[in-house]
């Protein structure tokens, strides 16, 4: 079970709204855990990872978000995987805990579209209307970005 706490909720959001603004930069940063201090060598590795995102999001710029939201997953931990970052540990689980439950509902029902039934729900949260609005500069200001 994955519980977040209200501010590790907001942040899920944001990243989420920034994948899906398809701003791989910014969704990028949002990601990485920023708790460790940066060496020239780590903030040449998170640039790699954020460029890698901002080609995954340019590339599926024509796609629905969801529809293939298990190689995004893939894609992105691969990236920080090969980029050597840390990501934010909640933001791991919930992405997992997540897969996990889309793979059992498509074992169940191969035509199942999670995403198109999540998206009424997703898209109507104060959470996510706040997120789509933000410009982010705030944000990665906050993350030590400047």
């Amino acid at each position: 079970v994955v519980e977040l706490k209200p501010s590790q909720h907001e942040h899920f959001v944001d990243v989420l709204a920034a994948l899906m603004r398809h701003d791989g930069e910014t969704a990028g940063r949002l990601m990485i855990d920023h708790q460790y201090p940066s060496d020239g060598q780590q903030i040449a590795a998170e640039t790699d990872f954020c460029t890698t995102l901002s080609s995954i999001t340019d590339k599926v710029a024509d796609e629905p978000f969801f529809d293939n939201i298990g190689r995004y997953t893939s894609r992105i931990f691969d990236s920080a995987v090969r980029s050597r970052i840390r990501l934010e540990g909640y933001f791991v689980s919930t992405t997992v805990a997540i897969r996990v439950m889309e793979g059992i509902a498509n074992a169940l029902d191969k035509d199942v579209k999670i995403g198109d039934l999540a998206m009424p729900w997703i898209i109507t949260a104060p959470q996510f209307a706040r997120a789509l609005s933000s410009p982010f500069d705030d944000v990665i200001i906050l993350l030590g970005d400047s």
